[in-house]
């Protein structure tokens, strides 16, 4: 009878760009907005998947990105072990960003991320 949850895919290269907490969920630090999204929940944030994926169930918003800053250096040191060059390394580049941005948005309704 009614949409419960909208979730927008494309990240930072959609068409689409939701803003949630006066910034544009996508351009803005996934830290940064993490830390909106958390002031703006009360303070209550489900973390089971180690910083990939975050729900707001008290405003019905999850964030979900594909890397984190931890497997970037993680990668960056099994790069270095292996003796290639990670300073301006396209693929280094890339992941940086991946990991520095939420790459997909849920809103749903109250409740919606308690179930």
């Amino acid at each position: 009878d009614r949409v419960e949850c909208v979730e927008f895919l494309a990240g930072a290269e959609g068409a689409l760009r939701p803003v949630i907490c006066g910034v544009s969920a996508f351009d803005t630090d996934a830290d940064v907005l993490a830390d909106l999204l958390l002031e703006h929940s009360g303070g209550e944030v489900i973390d089971e998947e180690r910083g990939y994926s975050l729900q707001f169930p008290a405003i019905g918003i999850g964030v979900y990105r594909e890397t984190t800053p931890a497997d970037v250096q993680q990668m960056i040191g099994e790069m270095q072990a292996d003796g290639i060059p990670t300073e301006d390394n396209e693929d280094v580049a890339a992941e940086l960003r991946r990991a520095s941005r939420w790459a997909t948005l849920g809103a749903g309704v109250a409740g919606y991320y308690r179930r």
